[in-house]
């Protein structure tokens, strides 16, 4: 994609570029970097609590949001989670040389990088051991039986001799490795990322960390006094169970809050460029676009953009899982190791490429605005775009539960080396660049801006220049298994900017982006497909859990044959459901660039499923378009039908394609001249309800179908109905004017049509035109004006409307008395579908079943309508 073809960014970058320029302020950015520094430096969780409480108030300070999510500690031990198993507050920690000289050796309270995190505490009084000098393998081998009860100093790896120091009886262990020709630095050191990990979990060992420098001295004196030097070691950490946080600060979208970009970059850490720097960035991020807005500068935004710190990669990835949210974010950015002087890393400003597999235009949209920010700063920077690199955060880029999440940062020089003081006490706010902090922020906002406001004609010039570059490597490729990868990741691509939909006609335009996709599985060499699924490696692997395990928490021998495949972590998000092993093969062989076994990749999913983040298919168990058609053509489906349809698709079974493939089954069942109707409702979820792009929460067939090209969907706020035929336009429209279930709902209208309803795995008490009936009794516990709800209009405006008032109270007569008056009446007809119970009945005789339970209820109920749900 080439940004010049993307007249809407540019404009953008000329206007609220230069407007948001002025708001920015690199050396404000570096007194934030200051602060962070002053409790993150720590490296306790008391004094991360002090972080969270100056991001809050700064966000405030801001004009913007904010919110602290707690995270508990502890759960789910080998299981892969990403979890920290315990909190720790390190009070203090010294080391003293005592005998047969005296002389400290390290003060926390000086120094905060000296204590390795995860460290175990001593006694009160401290511990009192020989110290013994040990920097290799074979050193510890000889002297492994000696070592109980002494303090180990060594230049090797802490993380990896935790297990084996502790289980040899060594009291502690202090490591002075060198830090990139930095003699005084102090490498920041752990036991593990976010805990031990859990092949060593059971090791206790106090961990201490030398400069090179410090290091020497101590080494210096072991020899000059024969290897006899004992030491008095005392460490105050406090290990529980208890929170650790995340921060939002929110800049709120005007029309959309619910629809959020996010924006990541880890606290918790004690570096100021790794990663103080991206905290702030963001600060000054929400300072620059709210500033805008105050002055008239700027209008706010269509959606919100929500700034999220914490520890890396445990807090996101909570949040991620289990806060819930009515979407996904639509995009992000992982704002990390930002602001670093040129001659720190060499003029480097890269942008990091998402994930192969999401879609990948963010990625030249942040080209752009990266560009633009280095030409108003001048910070001595020259862009780098580069490949996807995994900082572990950016793994937010699952396709199926994340976003696209490319990755801004000053952490690599010219040859691809780390900056020298990289995760050392040498990582201090003197490395930043005020003009290099300002040119981020600059480039993260405008480009998070941009996003937050688009609409079609963004959207469109965007898929445009996506399809055209695309086209153009297609044309110059052979290799058919290229071209599918390359065709893969533009549909991801256009699937996704259909979330920035905003007004006018869906069908439009998804015609104009369906033209698209037809000119790029045109160009190229055309791949060849397999027509059995039956083919050796013909196995279908389907994720079950969000990102991928982390392996610090997963158990044996799973981690061992998760490692011993050798793919990258994020190849588990190529297992969609709808690809087999044999296909997904092909696809990491491009996205590596190196011929993958198929057998490799089928052992790393077999280990996947172990551990519960994934599910394999036989082909055999799969059930395709005409086992459903034949299905529901004995339950009585018939060309020229008017069907409304209450589904659970895992209640069907295995179906290829999912749930597109149930709707393609029912579109053909129905034809050309019936009419396919489904719920659309969001249960007020949406907050703004927009017809083109809220999704529905009544499944995952219906939440297909309304996205279908030639489907109208109706613009009641809180209950939508989907229909595709010719009648589908007559039923939908003027639904909201018309009122929830009254004569003018779209399912009254559907009843007096004589259409049917199809219950898929479901029982009458999922279906809704039993609340028709309830509305014409009348019963006074449900008022189809009697609420307030928010929706977007075909001029891209928003609208407040009345909408439904639900009623207070559970009715008497509950409507799964349906299912038993049905079921003996012959017009119902009843089978499987796939392996789901199924029936199709006509919707007047569950209008009149309810109608008849309800006729002497309703006038005595008390009753009342109550909110909208």
């Amino acid at each position: 994609m080439t940004t010049k073809s993307v007249s809407s960014l540019n404009r953008y970058l000329r206007n609220e570029g230069s407007t948001l320029a002025a708001s920015v302020s690199g050396n404000r950015v570096l007194r934030d970097v200051r602060s962070i520094c002053e409790t993150d430096r720590w490296n306790s969780f008391d004094r991360f609590h002090d972080t969270t409480a100056f991001l809050t108030d700064a966000y405030k300070q801001a004009g913007a949001e904010a919110e602290v999510y707690p995270i508990r500690t502890g759960g789910e031990p080998g299981t892969g989670r990403w979890i920290i198993r315990e909190a720790s507050d390190i009070r203090s920690a010294t080391v003293d040389v005592i005998s047969p000289v005296k002389r400290r050796v390290l003060d926390y309270a000086k120094n905060p990088w000296h204590v390795i995190q995860w460290s175990a505490a001593t006694p009160r009084g401290g511990l009192r051991s020989d110290l013994i000098v040990i920097d290799t393998e074979e050193e510890f081998a000889r002297l492994n039986r000696t070592l109980r009860g002494k303090t180990v100093l060594t230049r090797m790896d802490a993380r990896r001799l935790v297990g084996k120091l502790s289980a040899a009886g060594v009291l502690a262990i202090i490591t002075d490795k060198a830090v990139n020709d930095i003699p005084d630095a102090t490498a920041w050191t752990k036991f593990g990322w976010g805990a031990i990990p859990l092949d060593q979990a059971g090791s206790r060992l106090v961990g201490l960390v030398l400069s090179e420098k410090e290091g020497n001295q101590l080494r210096r004196l072991y020899d000059r006094h024969d290897g006899r030097l004992t030491l008095q070691v005392k460490v105050d950490v406090h290990p529980y169970i208890g929170d650790h946080d995340l921060v939002s600060g929110i800049v709120k979208g005007a029309d959309a809050p619910d629809e959020e970009l996010w924006v990541l970059a880890h606290s918790a850490e004690p570096g100021a460029i790794d990663n103080a720097s991206g905290v702030a960035v963001c600060l000054e991020t929400a300072r620059a676009i709210e500033s805008a807005i105050r002055t008239g500068k700027m209008a706010r935004p269509k959606r919100s953009i929500r700034f999220l710190s914490g520890f890396e990669c445990y807090s996101f990835f909570n949040y991620m899982e289990f806060v819930r949210r009515y979407q996904t974010p639509l995009a992000g950015l992982c704002v990390d190791t930002v602001g670093a002087k040129p001659e720190v890393c060499e003029g480097q400003l890269s942008w990091g490429a998402t994930i192969p597999m999401s879609a990948t235009f963010v990625d030249t949209i942040g080209h752009a605005t990266t560009r633009s920010a280095i030409r108003q700063f001048r910070p001595g920077y020259r862009l780098a775009p580069g490949p996807f690199v995994s900082t572990s955060d950016t793994l937010a880029g699952d396709p199926k539960y994340g976003f696209p999440c490319p990755w801004i940062s000053t952490h690599f020089r010219k040859d691809g080396s780390t900056w020298k003081a990289y995760h050392s006490s040498a990582d201090t706010p003197s490395l930043l660049s005020p003009a290099g902090l300002a040119t981020a922020t600059l480039s993260t906002a405008t480009y998070l801006a941009y996003l937050a406001n688009a609409g079609n004609r963004e959207l469109l010039e965007i898929a445009e220049s996506e399809t055209r570059s695309t086209v153009e490597l297609l044309r110059r490729q052979r290799n058919t298994d290229r071209a599918d990868y390359i065709r893969q990741q533009h549909s991801v691509t256009v699937e996704r900017l259909k979330r920035w939909m905003w007004g006018g006609s869906r069908n439009e335009v998804l015609t104009q982006l369906r033209e698209m996709e037809t000119s790029v599985l045109k160009a190229g060499p055309k791949t060849k497909r397999s027509r059995s699924r039956h083919a050796t490696f013909g196995r279908i692997p389907l994720r079950t859990r969000p990102i991928t395990p982390t392996p610090e928490n997963t158990r044996e021998p799973i981690a061992t044959e998760i490692r011993k495949a050798g793919l990258p972590s994020w190849a588990l998000f190529w297992a969609d459901g709808n690809r087999s092993i044999a296909r997904i093969t092909k696809l990491i062989s491009q996205e590596l660039g190196k011929d993958i076994a198929q057998d490799t990749v089928s052992s790393f999913f077999d280990a996947h499923v172990a551990l519960g983040y994934a599910d394999i298919v036989d082909p055999a168990d799969v059930i395709d378009k005409s086992k459903l058609i034949s299905d529901f053509r004995r339950l009585g489906l018939k060309p020229g039908m008017i069907v409304m349809v209450h589904s659970s698709l895992s209640s069907i079974g295995y179906v290829s394609e999912g749930a597109d493939g149930v709707v393609d089954a029912l579109l053909s069942a129905v034809g050309r001249k019936g009419t396919l109707v489904m719920p659309s409702f969001n249960h007020g979820g949406a907050g703004v309800y927009n017809p083109l792009t809220s999704r529905t929460t009544n499944g995952a067939i219906p939440d297909a179908f309304w996205r279908r090209e030639g489907v109208e969907r109706s613009n009641h706020p809180s209950h939508a109905v989907a229909a595709h035929g010719p009648l589908a336009r007559d039923l939908v429209s003027t639904h909201v004017e018309g009122g929830i279930w009254t004569e003018h709902d779209p399912i009254a209208r559907l009843i007096r049509a004589g259409g049917y309803i199809l219950s898929l795995g479901v029982t009458h008490t999922s279906s809704t035109a039993y609340h028709v009936a309830e509305l014409s009794v009348p019963c006074g516990c449900i008022d189809p004006f009697g609420s307030l709800g928010q929706l977007v209009d075909e001029e891209g405006n928003i609208r407040t409307v009345d909408t439904l008032a639900w009623r207070n109270g559970q009715c008497p007569v509950h409507p799964s008395k349906l299912n038993t008056t049905l079921s003996k009446n012959p017009k119902q007809r009843s089978g499987k579908v796939g392996l789901a119970a199924s029936t199709l009945v006509p919707a007047d005789l569950i209008y009149n079943a309810r109608r008849r339970q309800l006729r002497n209820v309703c006038p005595t109920c008390n009753i009342k309508p109550g909110a909208n749900r």
